[in-house]
């Protein structure tokens, strides 16, 4: 039994990326038949996995914050400031200060504001792109190459398992992981329990903030600069991140968030890359994402149906043995 279970785990883990890139690979094996390619998969996925990890808690819990990806731009163009005089150490900082102070902002405002998370996110979206266009005054910012460092192998590696790890312990482990899933599952019986709503949400913000300027970190030394992003044009940035969590939530039956939120990224990676590699026009791009995601759940949906039939038919036999039983007796 445990060798059947941990087969489906498996199973679940590796079905979709490897379909996806199955697929393209038939289309464009000239694209995808080389090795190299999956790792470049990964590697361009990082950023987005750990975005994704932070978004997760709040996206669990039934909340949805479309401000994360100006979050993360505005974290990357004060990183890239603080390293002109401070180097390597500026972009950190920069990053993590964004973080704490838009961290604590937003989660002191959540907790005095009785409004939908992602109502309140798109005025946090429209300020947060202003105020990044300000600090650069509309200009693209750089950093010079020996500041890219933490962009490439084996820091991005690191800079991954260690959110990781931290991912897995929060969601697994903690009180924390557990209030976030019970408030998603039934926000009235969760708050009768005695959780606290307003707790638990501040605190998957914070957490969201801080995994965002780990994001920013890799997304600036990437690329070895940015730009500010006004209006709502930043959350195309998040989108990806937000897919990504929605496969792992269909997935999270057979496998845990943390590694179901990297199978759902590099998946919409893949994707991604293959569209392009197809010459797609940039217009079909995001319906073809998101004609995928609702194939995913309506194949999740059929089988959710399917075990719910299989229950209730198991009651209903076991119902029919105990009342043949009584009436033997």
């Amino acid at each position: 039994m445990k060798a059947k279970v941990i087969g489906q785990k498996i199973v679940a883990t590796l079905i979709i990326p490897c379909a996806v890139y199955l697929l393209f690979l038939i289309l464009r094996p000239q694209v995808f038949g080389q090795t190299s390619l999956i790792w470049t998969l990964f590697n361009q996925s990082i950023a987005n996995i750990i975005m994704a990890w932070g978004l997760s808690f709040e996206m669990t819990a039934g909340n949805m914050d479309m401000s994360v990806g100006a979050e993360m731009i505005l974290g990357s163009l004060v990183g890239c400031m603080f390293a002109k005089t401070l180097g390597i150490p500026g972009i950190i900082l920069g990053a993590l200060l964004v973080a704490l102070i838009i961290g604590v902002l937003k989660s002191v405002l959540s907790a005095l504001i009785n409004m939908k998370t992602m109502i309140i996110s798109i005025a946090y979206t429209l300020i947060l792109g202003s105020v990044g266009y300000l600090v650069v005054k509309g200009e693209s910012v750089i950093i010079t190459s020996d500041q890219t460092t933490l962009g490439k192998f084996p820091y991005t590696l690191i800079i991954l398992v260690v959110a990781g790890i931290v991912m897995y312990v929060l969601d697994r482990f903690s009180v924390f992981g557990a209030h976030c899933r019970a408030l998603g599952g039934n926000e009235n019986l969760a708050v009768v329990a005695g959780i606290k709503k307003k707790t638990v949400e501040t605190k998957a913000i914070f957490i969201c903030s801080i995994y965002a300027a780990l994001s920013a970190i890799i997304y600036l030394s990437r690329g070895a600069g940015t730009a500010a992003q006004t209006g709502l044009s930043s959350m195309s940035t998040v989108f990806g991140a937000m897919t990504g969590v929605f496969i792992a939530m269909i997935l999270v039956k057979y496998i845990n968030m943390t590694v179901g939120i990297v199978v759902g990224v590099v998946s919409m990676n893949i994707i991604t890359i293959g569209l392009i590699a197809l010459n797609m026009p940039s217009s079909m791009k995001d319906s073809v994402n998101g004609g995928f995601l609702l194939l995913l759940m309506i194949i999740n949906d059929i089988i959710q149906k399917r075990e719910a039939d299989k229950l209730y038919r198991a009651a209903s036999m076991t119902r029919i043995t105990e009342e043949q039983a009584v009436a033997a007796e």
